[in-house]
């Protein structure tokens, strides 16, 4: 089992990662994960279940939980969202104690899973472009998904 230490710019609470693998992936982070399955299926281990996630499905994993993705197929992508919750806490004060539950997460033409896909895109983007006030742009946007 790897810990991970995942790296923010300055006063940037969130940062991305395309994991691409065909092996387990086995981690944990200090930072809350929001994953999106791009290609392929997997079995999510964590905190001792096992859950079958397919394409186009998000999945959601609390601060320092253990966990091992394996894939059900040759090659898996997963679009994978870091949060940093000590600088999310900060604005949102229960956020540092929270556990997030994420199992409305699993049907993809729900509204909540629409709206995270959305929160998604705009995340990028704007992390991907950093048009003068993208700092700004991305911390309300996090802040808006985290509150969801």
């Amino acid at each position: 089992m790897n810990y991970r230490k995942v790296f923010f710019e300055e006063n940037i609470p969130i940062n991305f990662e395309m994991i691409k693998t065909k092996t387990i992936h086995e981690s944990w982070q200090k930072e809350l994960q929001i994953g999106f399955i791009i290609s392929g299926n997997i079995n999510l281990q964590l905190n001792f279940e096992k859950k079958k996630i397919s394409k186009e499905n998000i999945f959601l994993i609390n601060s320092n939980e253990i966990y091992s993705i394996i894939p059900d197929s040759e090659e898996v992508e997963i679009f994978m969202l870091y949060l940093n919750v000590d600088y999310l806490s900060l604005y949102l004060e229960e956020f540092k104690n929270a556990i997030f539950e994420g199992k409305s997460l699993e049907n993809a033409n729900s509204e909540e899973h629409i709206y995270i896909r959305k929160c998604f895109a705009i995340l990028f983007n704007i992390f991907k472009n950093k048009e003068s006030d993208y700092k700004s742009k991305l911390i309300g946007t996090t802040l808006e998904l985290s509150e969801f």
